[in-house]
């Protein structure tokens, strides 16, 4: 006993106060010479930053130092992804991952743009000033314990390395880079009808038939799944959200209401970091993605803006010829032009720099001549990010200084990448809803979940919408616009325009509104309620149709069982058996219908887009489905056959995870929630980085989506809220608001985790900008001089 106390006496006592002497300070005057006048920053009692500055400039400045001393990690890993380098630090592991996002030229992109485009005055100063901030950060404080353990120095942060983000976001949007190939390869395999069932969103945009051709070369988008495996599994994607705006007809308060929680890949520390910024002139509460200086998230005085993924399809694969006489020339509308070629060195640690050769045709970047390409058969992407006038970083900018509808919209027009749904309100309780990005116009009966013909023309986009055609909704008589990445409802949907898109399923989005309209006016705290809505809004749907076909045993465990789904309120709190049950059966379903015909590596991709979800309420409809057959045995089986296998693999699974006991299978046993850093994800590291576990409630197509992957029987949460903001315009000043960790990058600081459990309750706290009330709250004070 005492060899184990002084072991831990002289190891861990001294790194824990080795790392604490590594935490920023929150209290001080210190010198920061870069800006004009004095600044003062107040942490409130959850370390959100108040800057107060005497002009834009030096708040940004601050804002850059302020966010570097909590999330300098973040914004290495941010900077590393953009730009195809985490070799350089982590060797083979994610050496796919880095060909991938050189090969889909992620920041080259960025730095063609800044190559080509003069930045506006005011964002050009304003990008400056926050990256003198990071910078000056750099050369001048203790870094912090992530470095160390790496043995590196961060090298000086550029405007290349923010924008490149944006590319990084728009990658998490693109189902297409999976889905186009997918199914391709599987008219290859399947008859038409039997691959038509497992796309029944497309006719959504009446888009059905066989395809031109097929892939050969089966299955070669395996590596691409590898690769963005990777990219989910240490560094996270963003997924579906939910957002809907109230109009001043609709609250209680007679002033509007913004509700928002974009649905993100979970990671400590969370995405977001919060700051709010006051001048004299200037004044924004923002929700920011460390390295990107303008909020992502926002609100003033006067307004706010949500956003969720628009799902519109901006992504297409083509299929290409190569010239037999000459490799570096593709066939482009029935001739031979020249590609762009040149080649990329991929730093490795411990090996040699691996050479790629990128080849650009004039759709996009060929995925060949690399591991991730097909043997003649070449396919290249073509793809919103790569627009050469992707004015994002500006869209942004003008986003954070927005009053009225009319700067929203002009704001968000300046984008094409990555494809969002923004929502706003105003001080005037005028709500509005607009899809930012570039949206394809491709000709009529072009089905954009195929691969497309490269080398004739035929497929060729007509354009791209006019911004004023995107998707869109203002001040309508209901007082309410809901966004929760259904199928735009608006009159650019009418057939004017091909539109297709990843759109999920409508059974969030009119959950959404079922519940909203159960009253005519409403408050913010009421709304708390239906932001935190734990009810699977598809088992109404899945479940009348498993119960009806099921055959359950005659025994005390499965009639118990059976028992809790037939009494089922809906509830996924983690306390409910009915919904450990239920999700389990679900995910055996999948694998039982799928797993004989489409194998392991298709059943992965499929499961990984949204069509999954379509298909599971199709079929339920169609028991004369050819899918329900398990081909692997001599017999001929039934849907019913099929729904009793999966019941009972979900009371064997149970039973060996919980026990035989049917009252102790409750939700948050298997559905848990740890939020990994980076290193936290090799023991014992995670004891030391991670947040967590903890049981959790909610569920994959809840409002409360905390999601798990479906091709996984693990039931671990890896995405959900990132946020959950509720802004009442009547007193913007004090909204509400919950980050799922904390606001602190640092793990050894007390605000790396002080909201994970109030999120994990359902809980809120205030998003303050009245500075008598921040001074009342606050932990420190730091006064930056010149």
């Amino acid at each position: 006993m005492l060899t184990a106390f002084l072991i831990i006496f002289c190891t861990v006592i001294p790194t824990r106060l080795y790392v604490n002497s590594l935490l920023p300070d929150y209290s001080g005057e210190f010198s920061l010479p870069s800006i004009s006048q004095n600044i003062t920053v107040y942490r409130d009692k959850y370390n959100i930053p108040h800057i107060y500055a005497q002009n834009e400039t030096d708040a940004q400045i601050a804002l850059g130092y302020v966010m570097a001393s909590e999330r300098l990690f973040q914004m290495e890993m941010a900077r590393r992804i953009g730009a195809g380098r985490l070799s350089e630090l982590f060797g083979e592991k994610t050496l796919n991952l880095d060909i991938l996002l050189r090969k889909l030229q992620i920041k080259k992109t960025a730095d063609l743009y800044l190559k080509k485009h003069r930045l506006s005055p005011e964002v050009q100063t304003n990008i400056d000033a926050y990256l003198k901030g990071v910078n000056y950060f750099i050369e001048t404080a203790t870094l912090p314990i992530e470095f160390k353990i790496l043995g590196i120095k961060p090298e000086k942060f550029e405007p290349a390395h923010m924008l490149a983000v944006s590319g990084y976001l728009a990658l998490s949007f693109a189902e297409g880079i999976i889905g186009d190939t997918l199914f391709s390869d599987l008219f290859a395999s399947f008859p038409a009808n039997m691959v038509e069932e497992l796309r029944p969103r497309h006719r959504m945009g009446k888009i059905s038939g066989t395809p031109k051709f097929t892939l050969k070369n089966k299955q070669w988008y395996k590596n691409i799944l590898s690769a963005l495996d990777t990219l989910e599994d240490q560094f996270g994607l963003f997924h579906g959200s939910n957002s809907w705006v109230i109009g001043k007809n609709r609250s209680k308060s007679g002033a509007a209401i913004l509700a928002n929680d974009p649905h993100i890949a979970f990671s400590s520390p969370s995405v977001w970091f919060e700051a709010h910024i006051h001048t004299p002139k200037f004044e924004i509460y923002g929700h920011y993605i460390p390295l990107v200086p303008f909020p992502l998230l926002g609100h003033s005085r006067d307004g706010g803006w949500a956003l969720t993924m628009s799902e519109a399809d901006d992504l297409d694969i083509y299929l290409e010829k190569i010239n037999p006489n000459n490799p570096n020339q593709v066939m482009y509308k029935n001739r031979w032009v020249n590609m762009e070629v040149y080649d990329e060195f991929i730093k490795v640690k411990g090996q040699k720099d691996k050479k790629i050769t990128i080849k650009v045709t004039p759709h996009g970047p060929l995925l060949d001549d690399t591991e991730f390409g097909v043997k003649k058969e070449s396919v290249a992407i073509k793809w919103a990010y790569h627009h050469p006038d992707n004015h994002v970083i500006r869209a942004f900018y003008e986003l954070s200084r927005a009053k009225t509808s009319d700067d929203y919209i002009n704001a968000i027009s300046h984008a094409t990448a990555p494809g969002l749904n923004i929502s706003w309100v105003d001080q005037k309780g005028e709500i509005g809803w607009h899809v930012m990005g570039k949206i394809p116009n491709r000709k009529k009966g072009t089905d954009a979940s195929m691969m497309l013909e490269g080398h004739s023309g035929k497929d060729e986009y007509l354009g791209y919408l006019p911004f004023s055609e995107n998707p869109h909704l203002y001040k309508p008589k209901s007082g309410l616009i809901v966004s929760a990445n259904f199928k735009p409802q608006s009159n650019s949907m009418s057939g004017k325009y091909n539109i297709q898109g990843y759109w999920q399923p409508k059974a969030r989005y009119y959950q959404i509104h079922k519940l909203l309209a159960k009253q005519q006016k409403w408050s913010s705290e009421e709304l708390k309620k239906i932001q935190t809505n734990q009810v699977p809004s598809a088992a109404k749907i899945l479940l009348p149709p498993m119960l009806q076909s099921v055959v359950v045993k005659e025994n005390e465990q499965e009639q118990k069982a059976l028992h809790y789904l037939q009494q089922w309120d809906g509830s996924s709190d983690t306390t409910s058996i009915a919904s450990a049950i239920y999700h389990k059966w679900v995910y055996y379903l999948g694998r039982e219908i799928l797993d004989d015909q489409l194998g392991d590596t298709r059943y992965k991709a499929y499961a990984r887009i949204v069509d999954i979800y379509f298909f599971y309420e199709e079929i339920l409809k169609n028991p004369h489905s050819k899918w329900w057959d398990n081909i692997k045995t001599k017999e001929v089986e039934t849907s019913q056959q099929i729904i009793t296998k999966a019941w009972q693999r979900t009371i064997s699974s149970l039973t060996n995870k919980l026990g035989s006991d049917v009252d102790f299978w409750q939700w948050g046993e298997i559905h848990t929630v740890e939020y990994q850093h980076f290193f936290g994800r090799k023991k014992p590291l995670n004891y030391f980085f991670n947040v967590g576990p903890f049981p959790a409630g909610g569920g994959n197509g809840q409002i409360d989506n905390m999601g798990h992957p479906h091709y996984f029987e693990d039931f671990t949460v890896t995405r959900g809220p990132s946020t959950r903001r509720l802004i009442d315009f009547k007193d913007p000043s004090t909204s509400w608001g919950i980050l799922p960790t904390g606001n602190s990058g640092n793990p050894q600081s007390p605000y790396y985790e002080d909201q994970a459990e109030m999120f994990l309750q359902g809980k809120y706290r205030k998003q303050l900008m009245n500075k008598s009330d921040i001074m009342k709250e606050s932990i420190g004070k730091i006064i930056f001089t010149k």
